[in-house]
């Protein structure tokens, strides 16, 4: 997914991802808003290191 509005790309391939993530069981719903940051930045920078994933997270 290549756009120019990475941000924006960040953003809805989060909430897309945390809407399949919300209908599981979790003891903390934070625990699945981090695993879709998470998958989100994998899936955008497609590196499998923690810092390049930092660019794609809206904290």
């Amino acid at each position: 997914m290549k756009t120019e509005n990475v941000t924006g790309d960040a953003s809805r391939l989060y909430q897309a991802v945390l809407a399949h993530l919300q209908s599981g069981l979790w003891n903390d719903i934070r625990n699945a808003r981090t695993l879709s940051w998470m998958v989100s930045g994998l899936l955008l920078s497609q590196r499998s290191t923690l810092p390049n994933w930092l660019s794609h997270i809206n904290a």
